[in-house]
């Protein structure tokens, strides 16, 4: 038992020894840790304002393996010239895409970075030219004069004048152009397949400064000018033939005048250039011209060959065909100003108000700032009678572009209309001055001279008009009237002769001239050439039978001739379309007074049976 007993002491304080010694491992273990963890939080806080230091600057290890792609790299720099040309040469690349693409903020970010790094003149140039597509004009002026660019280099020299032009300093423009020629490297003649001769440009753009500023004939030989150094600057071309300032004469001898090349486009350009001209002359040239275009060239359906076709129509008062071909054009190019000015002109003439309305609307929905807009509302407006409201469009359209010659003429056909001649005769001056190669204002004023019987005036500027045109159908109907006017009726015959002359060569419709005709009767009676006379009237008849003047006409050259029943018949008639017409009352009465003493009923009803007008003497 003792023995049993020893062995169950022993075993008992075996595991008491086994107790204390895993409380003290616990208790040192315990310890430890905590001795761990005050120098853990010592070796934290001292390093704290060192971690804070460095993460100021640069990030830790573990955030630079995760944002590797924003990580700088400092070996990486232009300080070699290899580097630097590299980099210029990428960024050049940048530049002119960004402008191909019409991104101009993003080719001035990269032109302005270019600029610092290269100081070179042509990549100033190129920032200058980004700055003028952004229409920041104060900017180019101050670049390209500040560093004097435009003493070194033309192009940089054209930049500055035209920016100049949008800016509206004229004199300043015209001194740049003035400026010495001895430090510019480039050559002003190049040859024609490298581009537009720059001493050309420099050319057209002292005759565009000019017509700005009303110098026409120094704007004139500037341009001439410029196409005599270099035929393929159409700008300056266009200013001289749209804006009308050479008569039709005056545009065929400056083609005339012009060097050619003997290659293909040389003839190209001069069989465009013939096209482009007024069409009262050399029609057999012009039809040639777009017959070639179109077999030789190709260039039948262009807007502009289609263009020249219509205006040719326009000028021989085919106005249906020539709306026909503008639309057309319009259809394929909807907002061609060239061709809808045309347009315009033509729905006027044939007074198609809705369309007129409907376009109009367009034009001032798309282009609020554009002078044919506003001249199209002036149309629709005086096309419905309210001359006031024309005049009130008319004056803005004049007002966005001062030299809009077209605006002017609107203008003063809206006082015409209300007979305000003074006020009209105004408006036709300051029109004659702006289209100096074009008969209209002139034909206009002598008009008006005209209807308030100042004869003397009248025929002066008739007479200038016909300098300039004498071809014109219009022009020629008002010299006849004119001189019938005067008494001098075989002069007036003469030229209501050559009016209808005219029309039948290119084949236009008589309806649009029986006014012509009937002035025409009028002059031979006053001769007293009464067949003649009654020829006019029946071929107006012919063209309108509703045309009660006519019949006025014819009458009296009946009761002339004592033949009564015809008279009596033909005032009948007058006075059925126009009751009003005091003079035909006056003459049927005398003529029924001539009558032999017989019945009524047997003088005039037997052409007059169903009594469709009775007259009460």
């Amino acid at each position: 038992m003792a023995a049993t007993q020893k062995n169950s002491d022993a075993s008992s304080l075996s595991q008491e020894d086994k107790k204390k010694r895993k409380s003290i491992k616990s208790v040192l273990k315990n310890s430890n840790l905590n001795k761990k963890s005050v120098e853990r939080d010592s070796t934290e806080i001292k390093t704290l304002p060192t971690i804070r230091k460095t993460n100021k600057y640069r990030t830790n290890s573990k955030n630079s393996q995760t944002d590797s792609n924003v990580k700088i790299h400092n070996n990486i720099n232009i300080h070699t010239q290899k580097n630097k040309k590299s980099l210029i040469d990428k960024l050049r690349i940048f530049r002119h895409d960004a402008i191909e693409q019409h991104l101009f903020s993003t080719a001035a970010f990269w032109g302005e970075k270019i600029h610092s790094l290269t100081d070179d003149p042509s990549d100033i140039y190129w920032l200058a030219q980004i700055y003028f597509l952004l229409k920041q004009y104060p900017r180019v002026e101050h670049l390209l004069l500040k560093d004097k660019l435009v003493l070194k280099s033309l192009r940089c020299r054209i930049l500055a004048v035209q920016c100049e032009i949008q800016l509206e300093k004229w004199q300043e423009a015209l001194d740049i152009l003035e400026l010495d020629d001895s430090d510019v490297k480039e050559k002003k003649s190049v040859k024609i397949e490298k581009g537009i001769k720059l001493e050309a440009t420099l050319y057209y753009l002292k005759g565009l400064i000019y017509s700005k500023q009303k110098q026409y004939d120094k704007a004139k030989d500037s341009l001439k000018k410029a196409l005599q150094i270099d035929i393929n600057c159409y700008e300056a071309y266009n200013l001289l033939i749209s804006n009308y300032m050479l008569t039709n004469d005056e545009e065929w001898n400056l083609i005339q005048s012009l060097k050619f090349n003997d290659t293909i486009e040389g003839e190209l350009i001069k069989l465009l250039y013939i096209s482009k001209i007024k069409k009262y002359k050399y029609l057999d040239d012009i039809n040639l011209a777009l017959e070639r275009l179109d077999k030789d060239f190709y260039l039948g359906s262009n807007s502009d060959i289609i263009l020249s076709q219509a205006n040719k129509y326009y000028t021989q008062s085919k106005f249906k065909e020539c709306l026909e071909l503008t639309t057309r054009i319009l259809e394929n190019d909807k907002f061609n100003m060239d061709s809808i000015l045309l347009h315009i002109v033509c729905l006027f003439e044939l007074q198609k108000k809705n369309d007129l309305f409907y376009l109009s609307h367009q034009l001032i929905e798309y282009y609020p700032e554009h002078e044919i807009s506003w001249y199209s509302v002036g149309c629709y407006y005086l096309l419905i009678g309210q001359s006031s409201e024309a005049r009130r469009y008319f004056s803005k359209s004049s007002t966005i572009c001062s030299s809009f010659g077209s605006a002017w003429i609107g203008f003063a056909h809206s006082f015409a209309a209300e007979s305000e001649h003074d006020q009209a005769i105004l408006a036709y001056s300051t029109a004659a001055k702006l289209f100096q190669g074009i008969h209209l204002p002139a034909m206009f004023i002598g008009m008006q001279h005209l209807q308030i019987n100042n004869i003397q005036l009248a025929e002066g500027f008739l007479t200038v008009a016909y300098s300039i045109c004498d071809s014109d159908p219009t022009l020629l109907n008002e010299l006849g009237v004119l001189y019938y006017n005067k008494k001098e009726y075989n002069k007036a015959i003469t030229y209501f002769e050559k009016a209808l002359e005219y029309v039948n060569s290119i084949q236009s419709r008589l309806n649009s001239w029986e006014v012509t005709l009937c002035n025409l009767g009028h002059a031979y009676r006053k001769i007293r050439n009464y067949n003649k006379a009654k020829e006019q009237f029946e071929k107006v008849f012919s063209i309108n039978p509703s045309n009660s003047q006519a019949y006025s006409a014819m009458a009296f050259i009946h009761q002339i001739e004592g033949n009564l029943d015809e008279a009596i018949y033909n005032y009948h008639s007058a006075l059925v379309l126009n009751p009003e017409d005091s003079f035909c009352a006056e003459m049927l009465k005398r003529a029924l007074e001539e009558l032999p003493n017989i019945s009524m009923s047997k003088g005039v009803g037997f052409k007059f049976l169903s009594g469709i007008y009775i007259v009460k003497i």
